[in-house]
């Protein structure tokens, strides 16, 4: 028997998304800053989600989906590189969007968080 790996799985996400979108993909690539700590929020019940902000954005807000082949360690601030796709036909209470890590750009251990400059909307590659 295969197994699947986060690689593989995303592979054929890939592909259905293709398929459902007429061979199109509207993959688009993004910073996100993930802070070091993880905070309880609200989902299919009480959870402990990923505090991040967008490129473009200058506040921080809770994450509650996750991104493939992102190895996330308490304690760790991080400035990632991730690609988001859209998912066709998701789920009512499923996000609309699947991530995956391209790069992690910056990462400083400790539970201070550094102060990174915010990153302009559009800025597709580590700065």
């Amino acid at each position: 028997m295969m197994s699947v790996t986060g690689s593989d799985q995303w592979l054929r996400w890939w592909c259905i998304a293709a398929m459902a979108v007429g061979g199109t993909l509207q993959v688009e690539r993004t910073i996100v800053d993930v802070l070091p700590v993880r905070r309880p929020c609200m989902g299919e019940g009480v959870r402990a989600c990923l505090v991040v902000r967008w490129a473009g954005d200058t506040t921080w807000g809770a994450f509650y989906d996750d991104i493939d082949g992102f190895p996330y360690e308490p304690g760790v601030q991080y400035r990632l590189l991730v690609e988001r796709r859209p998912i066709p036909n998701p789920l009512a209470d499923a996000s609309a969007y699947a991530y995956r890590l391209v790069r992690i750009c910056h990462q400083t251990r400790g539970d201070r968080v550094t102060a990174l400059a915010p990153v302009e909307k559009g800025v597709a590659e580590c700065p």
